[in-house]
């Protein structure tokens, strides 16, 4: 449902970290795309189905993709969208 997806794109100048910590690269522009999309609308703390992509701000080539399920905790508020999950 497009009420439960939020999508950004920060571009990053520094060293690029993922979900989990590690470093993907460094010292590059790289755009970094977050598509992330709620399991349900409850009013509740839920999980998110995620899409990472990183992408080289000068070529324009994509460096890395990453899907996963994760907990909503793990997010701001921002990338709640329409729902009242905070």
């Amino acid at each position: 449902m497009p009420d439960w997806r939020v999508v950004r794109a920060t571009l990053i100048h520094e060293s690029l970290y993922d979900l989990n910590g590690s470093k993907v690269l460094e010292g590059e522009n790289i755009w970094k795309v977050e598509i992330l999309e709620r399991t349900c609308a409850c009013s509740s703390i839920s999980n998110l189905y995620v899409v990472e992509g990183y992408v080289s701000a000068s070529t324009g080539e994509i460096l890395r993709i990453e899907k996963k399920l994760v907990s909503e905790i793990n997010y701001d508020k921002a990338t709640c969208s329409n729902t009242v999950c905070h």
